[in-house]
């Protein structure tokens, strides 16, 4: 979410990101493959976001849907290896940075209603201090498996 928005600011958008929390919950490492390092070298964001919050993987084993597991390596990968990372120490220094871009950071919010009239997008919130809402050209939704946004969309239609 936070990498398209900066991607959005790159081409002159104004963005705003509405975050349903502070980050401040336990999210768990992951694993980069290797490929994702030009798309992390396209948003211009520091090295030392990624530098400072990862070690260095040259091989994986897991298993995923099933018991079988799977071994990748990336000794032969033209970009190199891969690396494991420090979630939330990554997501605070991503949001840092792209807080440094000009992009608005909305947390502990809850979206309560989405409507489109007259070709503009009408975002109603609450947070700590009320409701509130924004009018905005373009809307993207990057909450996952969680959305709300086309639920309520298609109940409207």
């Amino acid at each position: 979410m936070l990498s398209a928005a900066r991607s959005l600011c790159q081409y002159g958008f104004q963005v705003i990101v509405f975050e349903k929390n502070s980050r401040a919950e336990y999210r768990a490492g992951e694993h980069v493959v290797p490929e994702c390092k030009p798309l992390l070298k396209e948003l211009k964001r520091p090295a030392n976001i990624v530098q400072d919050n990862a070690a260095t993987c040259y091989a994986i084993r897991g298993t995923w849907g099933d018991d079988k597991l799977f071994f990748r390596d990336s000794i032969f990968n033209v970009y190199g290896e891969g690396f494991l990372l420090s979630r939330p120490d990554f997501d605070n220094d991503l949001l840092n940075f792209v807080k440094s871009s000009g992009i608005k950071i909305k947390s502990n919010l809850c979206v309560t209603d989405i409507s489109k009239i007259n070709e503009k997008w009408t975002i109603s919130y609450q947070g700590n201090v009320g409701n509130d809402f924004v009018l905005t050209d373009y809307l993207l939704d990057a909450s996952g498996i969680n959305t709300k946004f086309f639920n309520r969309l298609s109940e409207k239609n």
